[in-house]
């Protein structure tokens, strides 16, 4: 597989690859030519020089810099290629406080290894031919993952389900244009090529499969960020009382007061795999005063960023005009009427207030009394996915940039099969074929250059 150049790859890094703060251990990695000569004069062990000890051992000693012991810790000694990056790595797990840390970085720094920049370990393991880009932006996502589907998701992409799913896609244009390629080469040899029928199916099938791989974005974009559900109504309709019933926690502060809300509030649960940002928002009204003109404002913008809107009404108090005016607000958003306060009243026409919003999608609630409260969960699930919730069978993309890519990659195909329908010269489906394979390539890192590698890996975790 073609790897950029390896970027300053005669520096040995080091880094504090645990969490800082508090705990029982925490672990200083060393990577680079370098790795075991710094581990050398830092750490001291009965059993001789670190550098001496065989290839993925653990072995006890102590931490020491200035003649001074830091702490007494264990060495892990791994030589390349057979590594997380592919190079010489030394890792020493010590005692997890921050100021342990700190001087065992500290001194990894002095005996000859340079800070590691955020992700620079695991660009090394990418440009070291050890991960594919792909599987790189997985390790991120596994670390960043906040529930078990988007867990589940990074973990089958980290074990090459995307690399492998675009690489069959890859063969089959590959296969296309070799022949593409051969007939331009060599157009007066008298070599049989394959017909322009099959070469057209064989680039159908797989612009075929882009599209199946692009169908998973919006679900997999999903799991990973999220979906952004809005709470919106006039105020004291219960909006805060519904967000304390949805996240089963007293997250906001609930008077009789009208306009008790003042400023968006944010809160998280997760329902069948996927995380709701649910956001609580100021009661939309003509605003008494400079604060509460300022919440009505960032409920606006709220809205507007909604993926969902929990439109609150009051059943007790029915429709007015300023609930017709909020529902102007956001017409056109995937919406749910939540008619709340259901205990104060004998019987609720769902009909009229679904027919009065444009048939939307109506559940009754008692916020305060947790009714319904289960069945609105049921619907804001039914409201999350395009369809059922995505099997993980197939890889799924959870990536803009390689939503981006694939888009590039099926328009290229495109290009390329309208030609060979229209019977052109070689060079115009070539052409095509070329751009189709450079873009899928921007997902795998086949053709990704160093800007674009820099701005990806800067996202990353110092450590990582």
């Amino acid at each position: 597989m073609n790897r950029l150049a390896p970027l300053n790859s005669t520096d040995t890094i080091a880094a504090i690859s645990t969490p800082i703060g508090q705990g029982g251990l925490g672990i200083v990695r060393i990577s680079g030519p370098k790795a075991l000569d710094v581990a050398d004069r830092i750490f001291l062990c009965k059993k001789g020089l670190p550098s001496s000890f065989p290839t993925h051992t653990v072995h006890y000693g102590q931490v020491h810099a200035g003649g001074g012991i830091i702490d007494r810790a264990l060495v892990i000694i791994m030589r390349g290629p057979r590594t997380y990056t592919g190079e010489d790595t030394a890792e020493i797990s010590c005692h997890g406080g921050r100021i342990v840390l700190h001087k065992t970085l500290t001194a990894a720094i002095k005996a000859g290894a340079r800070p590691a920049n955020p992700g620079e370990f695991t660009m090394r393991a990418f440009l070291n031919g050890k991960l594919d880009l792909s599987q790189a932006e997985a390790v991120q996502q596994l670390i960043g993952a906040q529930s078990d589907l988007a867990f589940r998701v990074a973990s089958e992409q980290l074990r090459g389900k995307l690399h492998d799913t675009v690489e069959a896609i890859r063969s089959q244009i590959v296969d296309v244009a070799a022949v593409v390629e051969a007939s331009i080469d060599f157009p007066e040899e008298d070599i049989e090529f394959s017909p322009t029928e099959e070469l057209r199916a064989e680039l159908t099938s797989a612009k075929e499969g882009i599209e199946r791989l692009l169908a998973t974005f919006e679900d997999g974009a999903r799991i990973v960020e999220g979906v952004n559900v809005v709470i919106a109504g006039k105020p004291n309709v219960g909006k805060s009382t519904l967000l304390n019933s949805l996240v089963e926690k007293d997250a906001a502060i609930v008077t009789p007061l009208a306009g008790t809300t003042r400023d968006v509030l944010r809160e998280s649960l997760i329902l069948q795999g996927i995380i709701l940002n649910v956001f609580d928002t100021a009661g939309i009204r003509k605003p008494q005063g400079l604060v509460e003109k300022e919440g009505v404002k960032r409920s606006k913008k709220a809205l507007g960023k909604a993926d969902l809107v929990l439109f609150v009404l009051d059943a007790d108090a029915g429709l007015s005009e300023e609930d017709r005016r909020i529902f102007a607000e956001f017409r056109g958003k995937k919406c749910i009427i939540v008619v709340n306060k259901i205990d104060l009243v004998p019987e609720v026409d769902e009909a009229a207030f679904a027919g009065e919003f444009g048939n939307q999608s109506v559940v009754k609630t008692s916020a305060l009394k947790l009714e319904g409260i289960e069945e609105l969960k049921r619907r804001i699930t039914e409201n999350v996915w395009s369809a059922d919730i995505p099997s993980l069978d197939h890889a799924i993309i959870t990536s803009v940039r390689h939503r981006d890519a694939l888009e590039r990659a099926g328009q290229a195909l495109h290009g390329a099969i309208k030609a060979l329908e229209e019977r052109l010269s070689p060079e115009f489906p070539a052409v095509e074929i070329r751009e189709a394979l450079d873009a899928l390539g921007l997902i795998t890192g086949e053709t990704t250059d160093e800007e674009i590698l820099d701005k990806i890996f800067s996202k990353f975790c110092i450590g990582k």
